[in-house]
């Protein structure tokens, strides 16, 4: 039996075994989790790449054991073992960071081709459970879909009702946890829109250039603006082939439901001069900001008490500001932890600023407004281990949310950032509170941009 163990969102091997693929209900899995799922109606994810295809099996635990038996369609391979967990009362999702198990190819040769048996449709007994059965709804849906797809050549009709019933079952199971999730070729810009208003998570696949897979689930609802905004930062290549650091936007225009991509660069200039490494220790704020404005990559070690040395790469210049800045997020104890790493180009000082952990078995979250809600009062939230929304009005664009919220050290200030597209052009939007006087401040700063595909 394979043990996991899930602190927080982290989930870990706990005592590891050897498998096999084309085994039969053979592999179990056991799930311990800490307090924060305490009360949740969980299931296990199990995702695979077979072939060109990524599939996601999902198998509900057992509520007294918390086993699972693994997915029989797990083949030879590296799969990533997840789990998320819902609240029948309060609706509250909990999901998890993956951890990543390799199945060895058995030496099993059968005498002829035996049938695995599916993995059984588990999403509709977990909507038994949060909700009550669908029943004739359900049936209804799956007649209409078999109506609009009929069964594709080499699929029995048993084979075709079932995943349609597994495609309307998910479906199902999205609405009721808040989730809107798929590619953008599937879901449309208008679909987003809604889904955001109603404070849904929203992801959302696409190929961007050569990349067949990016996933968007950071969003920026701008209706007054007639978009929606999606973006992410990770590894691709520039527009000469280089891999960089890559900012990638997802903009859907609302007026036509048309979807767009953006590329953005991380930098000025697309040579590669030699990056600037140092520490907060013998590299000062005003060097990092002249390594950034010249374009190149800044790699700089800060020394933290509790934490021991952390490395921070993905600079910001608010130029207006007179400040640079990155952030991280680690595990800490099975927590996960942020710091930003801020320094003053005119001082040369640097400051970290913590972002408190939401402890086990956290109070209800803080959501408000920045006409309700005073910095004082997010601070005191943070502190106590709940989570915080925040929404902003803004004439330009629209409401937007924060939730990730920075106690500045040595300081009586909270600051929050996003990005917003804003007639094409990505915008980071920084939200200020001053604990002291109460009042808040809203500062935009166009950010660089290289290129637009």
């Amino acid at each position: 039996m394979l043990y996991l163990k899930c602190e927080g969102q982290v989930v870990r091997i706990e005592k590891d075994e050897r498998l096999a693929d084309k085994y039969i209900n053979a592999n179990t899995v056991h799930f311990e989790f800490c307090e924060r799922w305490k009360g949740m109606k969980i299931t296990a994810q199990f995702t695979q790449k077979q072939g060109e295809e990524e599939k996601t099996f999902n198998v509900l635990l057992d509520e007294v054991t918390h086993t699972v038996t693994m997915p029989n369609e797990i083949t030879a391979g590296d799969v990533d073992i997840s789990a998320f967990g819902v609240h029948p009362e309060t609706g509250t999702r909990l999901t998890s960071i993956p951890v990543s198990k390799k199945v060895d190819k058995s030496g099993f040769v059968g005498d002829g081709e035996t049938p695995i048996p599916p993995t059984p449709d588990l999403y509709n007994q977990l909507l038994q459970k949060i909700d009550g059965a669908f029943g004739d709804d359900m049936q209804k849906a799956v007649n209409e879909y078999l109506d609009e797809n009929p069964v594709a050549p080499g699929a029995t009709a048993a084979e075709a009702a079932q995943i349609a019933k597994n495609t309307q079952d998910i479906s199902a199971l999205q609405k009721k946890a808040g989730v809107l999730d798929g590619w953008a070729s599937d879901i449309t810009p208008t679909e987003v829109r809604d889904a955001l208003r109603l404070n849904y998570y929203v992801k959302i696949r696409t190929a961007v250039g050569d990349i067949s897979r990016v996933e968007f689930s950071d969003w920026v609802n701008s209706d007054n603006l007639g978009n929606v905004c999606g973006h992410c930062v990770i590894q691709g290549p520039d527009p000469q082939g280089h891999t960089r650091m890559m900012l990638y936007e997802l903009v859907g225009r609302l007026g036509d439901n048309k979807w767009f991509t953006y590329t953005t660069t991380l930098a000025d200039k697309y040579e590669f001069p030699e990056p600037l490494i140092g520490t907060t220790l013998n590299t000062t704020p005003a060097q990092v900001a002249e390594a950034f404005l010249a374009g190149r990559q800044a790699v700089i070690e800060y020394t933290a008490a509790n934490y021991g040395v952390l490395k921070f790469s993905s600079f910001f210049y608010a130029q207006s500001l007179g400040e640079i800045g990155a952030s991280t997020v680690f595990d800490m104890d099975g927590a996960l932890t942020a710091i930003m790493l801020r320094g003053n180009v005119t001082t040369n000082k640097w400051i970290a600023d913590y972002q408190p952990t939401a402890k086990s078995g956290s109070a209800e979250p803080l959501i408000g407004s920045t006409e309700t809600v005073t910095p004082a009062q997010v601070v005191e939230a943070m502190t106590s281990g709940r989570n915080v929304l925040i929404s902003y009005a803004s004439a330009e664009f629209g409401v937007l949310h924060f939730s990730s919220v920075y106690i500045v050290e040595n300081s009586n200030e909270i600051v929050s950032s996003g990005i917003v597209l804003y007639n094409g052009v990505p915008i980071l939007g920084e939200l200020v509170g001053d604990i002291e006087s109460g009042g808040w401040e809203f500062i935009v700063l166009p950010l660089m941009r290289a290129s637009i595909d």
